[in-house]
């Protein structure tokens, strides 16, 4: 084997060199609270990337007309490969305290995501859309949608030894990146537990709420990035937006129909002010935080 390397090397020098420049960015140790923030960051960040990658990609790809792998999606492809780098990172940030705090956020979420469900089959009479009765088990049906960020965790966790680590400190950027995300969820799950009970009607209420709470997420995101460079805030400010640019180049070449309601328009047009305003907040709320080192 270290025959047949050498020969690699020799045959293509300059991709040897590459390759061998390459190494995977070491992660600081930090408390568990904090191991959970950073790899709920680093998932944020690889599926922006990869998102844009597959944006960029031709459309053949992007529609693939062959069948892809256990009957996936390119979204659920994404969303298991970049848990796959958060549970790494977890593990690897937070030691296996980390999985507990990650496990408790987890169970937290699925708590909450059943109230809505469970109103939803009882309007619905019972018809989630799963051939295996969704609302019988609802449970069920959380999981199967789940499935890709936790399978993803449980591979990044058992290969987490593959990441360099840098003794305690803290992961910057990570964190960054993972604070607008976790106050994301936070702010969100009030807003999507009103709009399921019927307490929230109005749909230009739910767009403008929706785009504040983007916005107020990359602002705390952006004083948790106070003490890091620029370069940092910048890169997590373009995740953010990245998306968003994708959802605005479909909605530029198609336009809108005719005499469209104010409320459809906003709709339609609620990720991308929601992102371009998020990264604007977030850059801010940098400015002000390395000024005057606190927003208080």
């Amino acid at each position: 084997m270290s025959g047949f390397s050498d020969s690699l090397r020799a045959e293509f020098p300059s991709l040897a060199r590459a390759v061998g420049a390459f190494r995977l960015p070491a992660v600081a140790q930090e408390p568990a609270p904090w191991a959970v923030v950073s790899a709920l960051g680093a998932s944020l960040l690889v599926a922006s990337v990869l998102r844009l990658v597959l944006f960029v990609a031709p459309s053949s790809l992007q529609a693939p007309s062959f069948p892809l792998p256990l009957g996936a999606t390119w979204n659920s492809i994404i969303t298991l490969a970049s848990h796959v780098v958060a549970g790494a990172v977890l593990l690897r940030a937070g030691g296996r305290a980390a999985l507990w705090w990650y496990a408790g956020l987890v169970a937290l979420q699925v708590a909450t995501s059943l109230p809505g469900i469970l109103l939803f089959c009882d309007r619905s009479g019972g018809q989630l859309g799963m051939q295996d009765g969704g609302c019988n088990v609802p449970l069920l049906y959380v999981a199967a949608g789940r499935a890709p960020e936790w399978i993803g965790v449980a591979i990044g966790a058992l290969l987490s030894r593959s990441l360099p680590a840098r003794g305690p400190g803290a992961n910057v950027l990570l964190r960054g990146a993972g604070a607008y995300w976790l106050a994301l969820i936070a702010l969100a799950t009030p807003l999507g537990m009103l709009s399921s009970a019927g307490r929230l009607n109005d749909q230009i209420a739910q767009t403008l709420l929706y785009v504040t709470v983007n916005i107020v997420a990359a602002a705390i995101a952006g004083f948790v990035l106070r003490r890091a460079r620029f370069a940092a805030a910048l890169l997590v400010a373009l995740a953010i937006i990245g998306p968003g640019l994708g959802f605005a180049v479909p909605l530029v070449r198609n336009g809108g129909p005719d005499a469209e309601p104010l409320s459809m328009t906003l709709a339609r047009w609620s990720s991308v002010l929601a992102s371009a305003g998020a990264g604007g907040a977030l850059v801010l709320a940098w400015v002000i935080g390395r000024r005057r080192g606190t927003f208080f």
